[in-house]
Formats: C-alpha cells, structure tokens, sequence
C-alpha cells in the first residue's frame, strides 16, 4: 500500500487483449489472447550484476473441438485443446522459453458428466546466459489426469508427471504423482 502514497518501487505491469469465437455453428467455444509484462524492480543477473527492469511476453488459444451434445447450449462435456507460449529474459530468468499443449476431455466416462480426463505437455528451455549454468537445456513435464468430481462442491484430481530433466540439473528423470482435492464455495 505505500507505493500508492510514495514513490513506487518494484511494481509488476500486466496487460492482456484477446477475444473468443465460436465454431461449428456456434456449437465450439474458442478464445486467444496475447500479453505483455515489465517488473520494474532491481534483478541479478546470471552473469553477476543486476538490472533494472525486466520483462517477457505470452500468448494462448484454447479451442473446443468437440461436443457431445451439441444441440444443448448448457452441456459442457466434449474435447478442448489449449496451447501457450511465453518468453522471458534470459538475463535474469531461469526459464526463457515455456511452450504448452494439452487436451481434456470433460464427461469421458458414461454417467460420469463433470468428470474431466486430460494430458498435457509444458516444456522449457533454460536460459544459455553466461552464469547460468544449467546442465541441461530443457525441461520437460508430461502429465495425466483425472478429475472426479464427487458433488458440485467436491472433487478429488489424482495426477501422474513424468519430469525429464527436472529443473536442468543433470539428474535423472523423476516420476511425481499428487491427489488435489478441492472445495469449492
């Protein structure tokens, strides 16, 4: 809050545009957007000194390819896509590049309408800045899921990753699996 009152120190800018579609007749929802960012603070950098300012830029189209009951403005079940890119600097960031694909499938199983099945792939390069020192030059995170929804204010989302190159230290592949359950009020 004091940097509404005095002079503002360390602030992080945001802007998003983007718009949606639909397909199909109307039956496939679709939306991209595109944005920009400028952190203004003070950052070391790989190579030893710091600079002021840093900033990076992203995009993302997310797309329903399919529904199962199309007719039906108000059922969501069928198969969507997205994919996302973003751009860091490399000076100060450990991960320049991200790029993401993956798909979901919402109803998959019969009489099972707001479960939702996915997979998904998110792969990053580290930044080749002097200093920066990554064994290697990628990271790669392959994961399943599902999510069952057990009430409209319950679900519980077990989820398997297969990490190749985890965090670019050299180290071998890690397989991580986690349960989420989430509460929705």
């Amino acid at each position: 809050p004091k940097t509404f009152i005095g002079e503002p120190n360390d602030l992080f800018w945001i802007a998003e545009a983007g718009g949606t579609w639909k397909l199909n007749e109307g039956t496939l929802d679709g939306r991209a957007g595109a944005g920009g960012w400028y952190h203004n603070g003070t950052f070391d950098r790989f190579s030893g000194d710091t600079q002021n300012g840093t900033e990076g830029f992203y995009f993302f189209i997310e797309q329903m390819l399919w529904r199962e009951r199309p007719a039906d403005e108000d059922d969501e079940q069928g198969i969507g896509a997205f994919v996302m890119y973003g751009h860091a600097d490399d000076d100060v960031a450990e991960a320049d590049h991200h790029v993401g694909a993956g798909l979901t499938w919402k109803g998959a199983i019969p009489d099972r309408d707001n479960d939702v099945l996915g997979m998904g792939a998110n792969w990053v390069h580290f930044s080749h800045a002097n200093g920066a020192d990554f064994a290697d030059s990628y990271e790669l995170a392959i994961e399943y899921f599902y999510k069952l929804q057990l009430t409209p204010c319950l679900s519980i989302k077990p989820d398997l990753q297969h990490i190749i190159n985890p965090g670019g230290t050299g180290l071998g592949d890690a397989v991580v699996g986690t349960i989420r359950v989430e509460i929705t009020f």
